[in-house]
């Protein structure tokens, strides 16, 4: 197991009910199964961008760090742009 520390943990916070409210008012159904996975994505590429960092010897922190969450987050919405530019296709 892998902790996150307290900074980490505040900004997912921020993230969890902003990624919740924009898949309750999707009228789309698919948009909304897709931003209700992308609370879950963020942690888990946050999890990915730690390890990374720690792999590479740049890093030897503990737990997953703000610098993870914010990554992991830009990237679940990254990829929440990009499902909603293929569903409206």
């Amino acid at each position: 197991d892998v902790a996150v520390a307290p900074e980490a943990l505040e900004i997912f916070k921020v993230y969890s009910p902003e990624v919740r409210r924009q898949a309750y008012r999707s009228r789309n159904d698919d948009v909304a199964a897709m931003l209700s996975k992308s609370e879950g994505l963020a942690a888990r590429l946050a999890l990915v961008h730690f390890e990374i960092r720690r792999a590479a010897g740049g890093h030897d922190a503990a737990a997953v760090d703000a610098e993870s969450m914010a990554a992991g987050i830009t990237m679940a919405r990254w990829f929440a742009r990009e499902a909603r530019r293929v569903y409206a296709a």
